[in-house]
């Protein structure tokens, strides 16, 4: 179990809205595996809590996509731990620079 006391999903949201907000511009691309699950779930959850979304209707990309497009996921090592979702988003994010490297150097 986390020591940390569980927050409520509005603080959370917010708190997550302050970081990311600076790091988001008109060409930002949001990943996320799948989009019908990650992107609208939170989108929803941000307009519920009456907080701006972070990124334009245009800027959803889907890593199983890509991955097909690569020819499947590519094996990359696991670094950290499993099911840890901060360790999980840095392995989706090699994943993801591993699969456009396959797909740059096909064409």
């Amino acid at each position: 179990m986390m020591d940390q006391a569980i927050k409520p999903t509005a603080e959370v949201l917010r708190e997550f809205h302050s970081w990311a907000h600076p790091l988001i511009g008109s060409e930002t691309m949001v990943w996320s595996h799948g989009l019908t699950f990650d992107l609208p779930i939170l989108s929803h959850a941000l307009y519920k809590e009456g907080i701006p979304p972070l990124w334009g209707h245009r800027a959803g990309r889907d890593t199983r996509t890509l991955f097909w497009l690569a020819g499947g996921v590519p094996e990359v090592p696991f670094e950290g731990v499993k099911h840890s979702p901060l360790d999980d988003c840095k392995h989706q994010v090699k994943q993801v620079i591993e699969a456009y490297r396959i797909v740059r150097h096909r064409n």
